[in-house]
């Protein structure tokens, strides 16, 4: 398979000749220029380990954000509705004990009309039960809702600790880097002086020379030498 290779564009100038002497090398380099252009590269971004970690914690935390909004809206619209049904239930069961209080008041007068409304009043009892069984398949789903709810902003806090974590870590390695950084440059500003001082020691000693074999008197010699001489160890 055909591969620039790299992670970035590359620009390629194909440089051909009319002249039939450099037909081959023309035809070569239009062949080439052909598969090259079909090639497709794709640029990447080069980033740090640290950085891709954190980005990608970064992610994760705005993703488990959106599933608590999620989740505490449909936990808003579970307990609206928990709220409607409540509400509807207890308006049915007033209705019914008094609708209940009447027929114990007539059962006193007269039992036919009591045994003849029994009937209605059993199929009232039966909505009655669908409702306290529709209440609790409402209670099992608001309490898993608070579970999960709970779940995903114990991820939340985890990740945003993880990336307070990672962010610190960086700074401490990017402070230690600056501390090495001026460390080399005081190493390097000790080296140089240094052999500025052998070469004034090597100048020294020619001068001291050229001075004996041009039989300068001594005290000529020791007039003409610094009063105290600078050693490299002096520098360090």
């Amino acid at each position: 398979m055909d591969s620039l290779g790299g992670s970035s564009f590359t620009l390629m100038i194909a440089c051909i000749s009319p002249s039939s002497e450099y037909l081959e090398e023309t035809l070569s380099t239009l062949h080439y220029a052909t598969r090259a252009r079909n090639i497709k590269n794709k640029p990447t971004v080069q980033v740090n380990a640290a950085d891709m970690l954190v980005m990608n914690l970064q992610r994760q935390n705005a993703q488990l954000r959106a599933e608590k909004e999620a989740l505490e809206l449909r936990l808003g619209l579970l307990v609206d509705q928990h709220s409607d049904r409540s509400r509807n239930l207890s308006e049915t069961t007033m209705t019914m004990s008094g609708k209940e209080g009447k027929s114990h008041g007539s059962f006193s007068e007269i039992k036919l009309p009591l045994l003849s409304s029994s009937k209605p009043f059993i199929q009232r009892e039966q909505p009655n039960t669908d409702q306290r069984s529709e209440m609790y398949r409402l209670q099992l789903a608001y309490d898993q809702l608070l579970r999960d709810h709970a779940a995903v902003n114990g991820k939340v806090l985890l990740l945003e600790d993880r990336i307070r974590h990672l962010e610190s870590s960086e700074s401490s390695l990017n402070a230690h880097a600056a501390t090495e950084s001026v460390t080399s440059s005081h190493g390097n500003a000790i080296d140089y002086l240094k052999r500025q001082v052998r070469q004034l020691q090597q100048r020294e000693q020619d001068l001291m020379q050229a001075l004996v074999r041009s039989n300068t008197p001594r005290s000529r010699i020791c007039s003409l030498l610094p009063a105290q001489r600078l050693d490299v160890d002096d520098v360090a």
